[in-house]
């Protein structure tokens, strides 16, 4: 199977994520007339610098284990949480999104002008990234129905548990997230900042 690329992804602004990564509680925080303004200019003025893209491969799952789980043509992992993750399932669900550079770029340069603007774009940059996966996995509900398929709702990220900051380098060679303009370190870091990867399973409806 071949990934399926997004050059453009058009989502609505998550708000309430947005406020409550800023630390906003909902019939706590006050905020005045102005207030509310200025808050709304900087994240309107976030999400104009982005550039939301993605991309989406769907392997089968050969072999599970209890701690391991071999998808397409042997790419193995050895996690405990995925293999958790794919019980059940029969194929895996491999994505990748990014915000953009020109998001960093901005981030980076109000750190020494505006704090307050720069913590701001972080977070849109941020919950607007996780807010892709949503959009991905929901494009896909859509195209599995006609499969009696369906994708979980929980999805994982390198990094997290023991799902290994390595198999980022996975994600990057078997996306082609060169692609979306992304690169890796040797870190296992995707470049720009705001870039992410992460992977469900796909379920028969019902089972």
């Amino acid at each position: 199977m071949q990934p399926e690329f997004f050059d453009s992804i058009h989502i609505a602004t998550a708000h309430e994520a947005i406020l409550n990564r800023l630390g906003f509680r909902k019939g706590l925080t006050q905020l005045s007339s102005l207030q509310q303004r200025e808050l709304q200019q900087r994240i309107d003025g976030a999400c104009a610098l982005l550039d939301l893209k993605g991309v989406a491969l769907r392997l089968p799952i050969k072999e599970k284990g209890i701690s391991k789980v071999t998808v397409g043509e042997g790419v193995v992992f050895e996690s405990r949480l995925f293999a958790s993750l794919c019980k059940g399932c029969d194929e895996a669900l491999f994505m990748g999104v990014t915000a953009g550079s020109r998001i960093i770029e901005a981030i980076n340069q109000e750190q020494t002008k505006d704090l307050t603007t720069s913590v701001v774009y972080d977070a849109v940059a941020s919950e607007m990234t996780d807010a892709c996966f949503d959009w991905i996995q929901e494009y896909f509900a859509h195209k599995l129905l006609r499969e009696n398929k369906q994708c979980l709702l929980k999805r994982i990220s390198a990094g997290f548990g023991d799902f290994s900051l390595s198999y980022q380098k996975i994600f990057f060679e078997i996306l082609h997230l060169t692609r979306l303009g992304i690169s890796i370190t040797e870190k296992s870091i995707l470049v720009p900042e705001k870039s992410a990867t992460a992977v469900t399973g796909i379920i028969a409806r019902g089972a």
